[in-house]
């Protein structure tokens, strides 16, 4: 057997591995509702935001606290409207704030974007404010709802 087709298999194998022993689930760090994928309930213009993927994880040593606390991290991946597929806004870090609102910050080539996410029931309410670094250009702002994909 060559070598090239064992590599991949055992690569996908010490990768689930270590995920694993390096993060186990864990009782006292339950997975938040805000965590998962979501995409617009509504329809979108080209360029506008479609869907997110939130990713929370404990950080280690310090579980048990509230959501909103210290030691919990997020990773938040936005997509946005374009042809022939999304486009993805990049993969940022949010910060939830003491009120339950995750803020997420993105430098793109072309703006400056801002997101304020918090649930609403089964649903996510989005604030979006894009700042386009070219002047000609206005920036936009927008409140998007989304629901869960997964």
């Amino acid at each position: 057997m060559r070598l090239s087709r064992i590599l991949p298999a055992v690569a996908v194998t010490c990768a689930a591995l270590l995920l694993t022993a390096t993060h186990p689930a864990r009782a006292d760090c339950p997975v938040p509702p805000l965590a998962g994928h979501w995409q617009s309930d509504e329809p979108v213009d080209n360029q506008e935001l479609v869907g997110l993927e939130i990713l929370h994880r404990c950080s280690p040593g310090k579980a048990g606290r509230s959501v909103a606390a210290a030691g919990h991290e997020w990773q938040v991946r936005a997509f946005a409207r374009c042809r022939p597929r999304d486009c993805v806004w990049g993969r940022a870090p949010g910060e939830m704030a003491p009120t339950g609102d995750l803020h997420v910050a993105y430098t793109t080539f072309s703006a400056y974007r801002t997101l304020r996410i918090f649930g609403v029931g089964d649903a996510l309410t989005v604030d979006i404010a894009i700042d386009y670094h070219s002047a000609s250009r206005p920036g936009f702002v927008a409140t998007r709802t989304f629901v869960r994909a997964d």
